[in-house]
């Protein structure tokens, strides 16, 4: 197990493609970009169903939920999917048809912003 601690933007995604699971057990979030970056390198969740985590993770599709606060349901997660290629892969990439299908990319939300800042400036 590597805790490789903070990375350089550039390298997050080598990063998550070297992982074979991203564990995310947070008590309270928003909607955490760490998630979707993982789902979108196909690396399967072990996550917390907290803030608009549920929004994106579907338990046993798209990544694992475990309880906040529950160190045994965590590692059972984690183990579980540590312990089979086949479930890793099948929810690495339902991961990543999700956040493609639901068009949750950097590039989508630059594509967004992009627009909607055209709209502003010729309306005035």
């Amino acid at each position: 197990m590597i805790f490789a601690g903070p990375r350089p933007h550039e390298e997050i995604p080598l990063w998550l493609n070297a992982a074979d699971v991203l564990a995310l057990p947070s008590f309270s979030e928003g909607l955490p970009v760490t998630v979707l970056e993982a789902m979108a390198c196909e690396t399967p969740v072990v996550v917390t169903p907290v803030g608009g985590v549920p929004e994106v993770v579907e338990d046993g599709k798209t990544g694992v939920l475990a309880n906040p606060g529950d160190p045994e349901m965590l590692r059972s997660a984690i183990s579980r999917l540590l312990s089979d290629l086949d479930i890793r892969t099948q929810m690495g990439r339902a991961g990543r048809r999700f956040v493609l299908e639901k068009e949750l990319t950097w590039e989508a939300h630059g594509q967004r912003f992009a627009s909607l800042y055209q709209r502003m400036l010729s309306r005035n």
